[in-house]
This record gives C-alpha cells, structure tokens and sequence, in this order.
C-alpha cells in the first residue's frame, strides 16, 4: 500500500514540474528547428532545385551525378575485402549505409564514417584508395550544397566552408561576396562541369564526367 502511495506521489510530482516548464521550452525548441531548417541543405532539396532551375542552367546536376557514382563505388569496395569475420561484417554494414544514404538519407557524416569503418579491415591499397574516394565524394557533395545555397540565396555553412578551402594558401583569393557571386556565374554558365576550368595537356574538352568537373584546386587556379 505504501509503495503504492509513493509511486502515485512521484507521479503527481513529474507531471507537475512538467506542467512548470512546459512554458519555458517552446520558443527555444522552435527557434532552433528553425535555424536547423533554414541552414541545412539537403540532397533532396538540391534534386527540387535542379529541377525548377533546369539541368542545362546549372552543373548541380552533375555533381549529384558523380556524387552518386561515388557512393555506388564506395558501397562496392567491401566485395573485395578478404572473407573472414570483419570483412564480412563491417562489408554488409559499410555496403548497407553507403546504398541507404545514397538513395534516401542525409547527413553525409554517419555514412561516411561507416565507409571508413568498412575499409579498415582491407588491404593498404584498398583503404587508400577508399579515402581518396571519400575525399572526392565530400568535395562533391560540397560543391553541389555550396551551388544550391547560392541559388536560394541562403548562404550557409556548405559556402562558408568552400570558401574556407578556395581561400586558404590563396594569395589572390577573391573576398567572400565576390566569390559567391563568380560560382553563380560560372554555374550558369556551364563552367564548373563542362572541362573549362580544367587544365588539358591536348586542348580537348574531356569526355569523362570526373574529368570535367571542377573541384576546389581548380576554382583556386581559376577564380
């Protein structure tokens, strides 16, 4: 009977200082579902944007090309890991994040970090060149964010962070706005992803997507 009261009397307690704070939560719950909404560009609202842009208006189109193609290597790479018991379970968990973010999921952290994870137990030749591809595939992933932000307007972290990389160890970077605005105008004008920016030995516009994209180094050379 006693713990009977005592459990009713913590009860009566929670719900009475929940009732206390209930109005001293909403407004900062949404202010930061807010921030978190406005700052944060998804794969999903990049595809929406092409879209309503237009493929041949932007390059965003192929970065999301290549980006994908990146995961579906990475995704792959376990195959070849050696049979065992790592191999085996780090491959079917590396494999299975790697498809699920590339097709339904955001962030690119948690997927990434479980490809790394995945190629630990590979060989050396192997894991260097898994990071090699998630290299590529953040600096893709980037580029595309970074493009989609500016044509929103919204300048967010994905820009910040790209002109972080364009200026560091530049010594003739452009200031913040003015590089902003040169990425918008190389985009619509098809430069970023049709080999312009890219140095060919022949001359020649490469045919591989890979070859034509423009990737940090580049913007630094060029812009």
């Amino acid at each position: 009977m006693k713990l009977k009261a005592l459990s009713l009397l913590c009860l009566i307690s929670l719900n009475s200082f929940a009732q206390v704070n209930e109005t001293q939560e909403p407004e900062v719950i949404v202010e930061e579902s807010s921030t978190l909404e406005f700052s944060r560009v998804r794969i999903k609202d990049v595809k929406e944007l092409v879209a309503k842009v237009g493929a041949e208006n932007t390059c965003m189109d192929e970065y999301l090309k290549r980006r994908k193609y990146l995961i579906t290597k990475l995704a792959l790479a376990p195959a070849i890991l050696p049979v065992g018991f790592y191999g085996i379970v780090f491959g079917a968990g590396y494999a299975g994040a790697a498809l699920a973010y590339a097709f339904t999921f955001d962030p690119l952290g948690g997927v990434i970090l479980g490809m790394f994870t995945g190629a630990v137990g590979s060989s050396v030749g192997l894991l260097t060149d898994t990071g090699l591809g998630i290299t590529q595939l953040i600096e893709v992933d980037r580029i595309a964010k970074s493009l989609a932000e500016l044509h929103l307007n919204e300048p967010g972290q994905k820009t910040d962070r790209l002109y972080e990389k364009y200026a560091k160890n530049n010594e003739n970077a452009l200031d913040q706005d003015s590089f902003e605005s040169m990425m918008l105008k190389l985009d619509t004008e098809g430069k970023l992803c049709d080999g312009s920016l890219r140095k060919s030995r022949s001359g020649k516009v490469p045919r591989r997507l890979k070859n034509r994209l423009a990737r940090t180094k580049h913007l630094k050379e060029a812009i």
